[in-house]
């Protein structure tokens, strides 16, 4: 999806860029939403990246109803496909098969999150 096609999510048409200046303010925080859950994105945060203007455009009023369960089994179908792609919402999907399913899967432990700064090098 080319910027100019959610030109409606701009305060001024003029602005339709693919950045986040001049979003109007309901897309502004939608975007950023996204970005911090189902369209994790780190770096750049003044660019629309990847899939954020297809998930904005979804948000317009008038838009076909949009299933976040949906949106994740086809972000993993496409991660299985290309090895570039990670899932960083595998929780999501865990939580999901639990809560659809009724079961509770077992978990041996919390698992911490791993910082290349704790790393000692020896040699």
């Amino acid at each position: 999806m080319k910027a100019e096609d959610i030109v409606f999510a701009y305060e001024r048409r003029g602005l339709a860029d693919g950045k986040t200046v001049g979003l109007k303010s309901f897309y502004y925080a939608m975007n950023n939403l996204f970005r911090e859950t189902i369209n994790p994105k780190g770096g750049d945060s003044t660019s629309l990246r990847k899939y954020a203007k297809n998930l904005l455009a979804r948000m317009a009023l008038g838009s076909d109803a949009f299933s976040v369960s949906r949106y994740i089994w086809v972000e993993l179908s496409d991660s299985l496909d290309d090895a570039r792609n990670d899932l960083p919402y595998a929780p999501y999907i865990m939580y999901i098969i639990e809560r659809v399913s009724i079961i509770e899967f077992k978990k041996d432990l919390e698992h911490r999150p791993y910082r290349l700064t704790q790393w000692k090098h020896t040699g």
